[in-house]
């Protein structure tokens, strides 16, 4: 009798705590716990039950079993005491332990769960999970995401995406949406456009929360349409959209418009034909603008179609050789898109052509880059493989009044070779005036001798020294030993540390093998000067800025 309530007690304590348990998940059904708890208990504990059914067995053996007069009555009483020890001291408590041992265990992962907030899918791994739409369905039906991850803040679901099938990704995506959602990202392929915009428009209600948007489809292939919706987010400050068609250029910037926190927007443009265009709207808050894909006059055409009070970064990726004619009417386009020109900081523009022309010349002028002058607070100025640059000492001898403040500056010719138009000697002029100048990449003529600054009283006198110069590539630089670049480098600029040029464009014929050894030799001598190791690799150096293509 004293065995049976001591079980009673055991079990009901057991069920207390799985049913506790449950209660702290949040369960709606009350035949879920109940199922879930008895679940719990067999699974868990199989080896207490096992054990209390063999001892309940030998008991009722030794009970039921004739026992002769003669015999020792002794041991079955022996042999039932021990029985009901067992059952009383050690089974029981082990139920007990066994419980309280496993509840803590899904406590401490629960806690896990409902602290997390960030989920990414990783679809980059070799051996993906093979995930089927409607297990994930009814996982979800069971344990909402919205009860789980009540602390979810960042969503990228674009893995989980390729891995299912079309019915299932907008209900995945759908459940995942809730107030406190303030960073999400997904891809629309596959999914009917009314479903797409039906989900547009339910964020400004059911994600209200959201800071950071990005939305893509076909990797940017196919063009998504901007609805006025997306402007309603109240606290969106970043928003991507990797499919733009530029035939609808203006009603995009017009729907963007409504989001009046916002701070960056990037966009892949797609298409071929841009719309007629018309007053420029604003976007009063919009400090960084990305474009992306398109040709030069479509990013160009883009720009003409805003304006900005606070723009300091603007970063343009686009494809197809562009002319001089296009390129200064995208410098011009600037001055007409900044309503003032104190807060452009950073200039970044690359021609990613699959297959560009490097054989075409595309002639860059100086006058092509002087409207920049207007922005005072450049400190980073970049143009990547657009053409042929010639520039000319007089540009140069401007900048440092121009951009007092300028960190980077870097003309990179590429594959395209540029005209020996600038000399060493402005080149040493302006590094040594813009105190701030860390890199440089500009190709010079250095063939002749180097002038060098005179006092007032006429005799020659080295410039200032800059400490502040740690890179500098030379590109296709012509030099040679009269104008002495390595002595005038290691004198002038003690921190550089990161001299290159670009031996692995240069051919194999006469001028450009002559070309390459004196540029190896004025390495080599500047390296002997610093005491440094020989290393001429400007994959390195391209590698450490963000022209990592180049």
């Amino acid at each position: 009798m004293l065995a049976t309530m001591w079980e009673v007690v055991a079990l009901c304590f057991a069920v207390w705590i799985a049913v506790q348990h449950f209660r702290e998940l949040r369960q709606h059904s009350a035949g879920g716990i109940i199922r879930d708890c008895f679940t719990v208990l067999i699974t868990s504990h199989m080896v207490h039950f096992t054990s209390f059914v063999a001892v309940s067995c030998l008991t009722l053996i030794l009970n039921f079993t004739p026992i002769s007069p003669t015999a020792n009555s002794l041991s079955p009483q022996i042999i039932l005491g021990i029985l009901e020890n067992m059952q009383i001291a050690v089974l029981g408590p082990r139920l007990i332990l066994s419980v309280r041992e496993y509840h803590a265990k899904l406590v401490a992962d629960a806690d896990a769960a409902t602290n997390m907030t960030s989920i990414t899918f990783q679809e980059r791994s070799r051996h993906r999970p093979l995930v089927i739409g409607h297990v994930l369905k009814r996982l979800f039906e069971q344990f909402p995401p919205t009860i789980l991850f009540p602390n979810l803040c960042e969503l990228h679901l674009e893995a989980v995406f390729g891995l299912l099938e079309r019915s299932s990704k907008f209900w995945l995506l759908r459940q995942f949406i809730s107030p406190g959602l303030q960073a999400l990202r997904f891809d629309v392929t596959g999914i009917p456009t009314h479903e797409v915009e039906q989900l547009f428009t339910t964020l400004p209600a059911e994600a209200h929360g959201l800071r950071q948007l990005s939305v893509s489809a076909g990797n940017g292939t196919t063009a998504l349409t901007v609805p006025p919706s997306l402007g309603k987010l109240p606290k969106l400050i970043r928003l991507a959209i990797f499919g733009i068609d530029v035939s609808l250029t203006r009603q995009t910037i017009a729907n963007i418009q409504q989001a009046r926190c916002l701070q960056s927007l990037k966009l892949k443009l797609c298409g071929t034909s841009c719309d007629a265009g018309g007053i420029p709207l604003e976007l009063p808050s919009l400090k960084t603008l990305y474009l992306s894909d398109g040709s030069l006059p479509q990013c160009t055409h883009f720009l003409r179609q805003v304006t900005t009070r606070q723009l300091s970064h603007i970063n343009i990726s686009y494809r197809g050789s562009a002319s001089p004619a296009e390129v200064t009417a995208f410098v011009e386009s600037l001055s007409t898109s900044c309503q003032t020109f104190e807060d452009l900081e950073r200039i970044y523009v690359v021609d990613k052509s699959e297959h560009p022309d490097y054989l075409l010349v595309i002639p860059l002028h100086s006058e092509s880059f002087r409207p920049l002058f207007k922005f005072k607070r450049l400190s980073s100025v970049k143009f990547i493989g657009i053409g042929n640059f010639e520039l000319d000492d007089r540009f140069l001898n401007d900048i440092p009044v121009a951009w007092p403040s300028i960190q980077e500056l870097k003309f990179i010719s590429w594959k395209r070779r540029a005209f020996y138009s600038v000399t060493f000697t402005t080149m040493m002029s302006l590094a040594s005036r813009c105190r701030s100048l860390r890199t440089l990449h500009l190709t010079v003529d250095a063939t002749q001798p180097t002038t060098i600054p005179r006092a007032p009283d006429g005799t020659e006198e080295l410039w200032p020294t800059q400490t502040t110069l740690r890179n500098l590539h030379l590109g296709y630089s012509r030099v040679s030993e009269v104008a002495r670049v390595p002595y005038f480098l290691a004198e002038v600029f003690p921190t550089l540390w990161d001299f290159k040029f670009y031996e692995l464009y240069l051919r194999n014929c006469a001028a450009d093998i002559d070309l390459r050894l004196a540029l190896e030799e004025a390495h080599s001598q500047l390296m002997a000067l610093r005491n440094s190791p020989y290393d001429n690799s400007d994959k390195l150096w391209e590698n450490n800025s963000d022209d990592s293509g180049t």
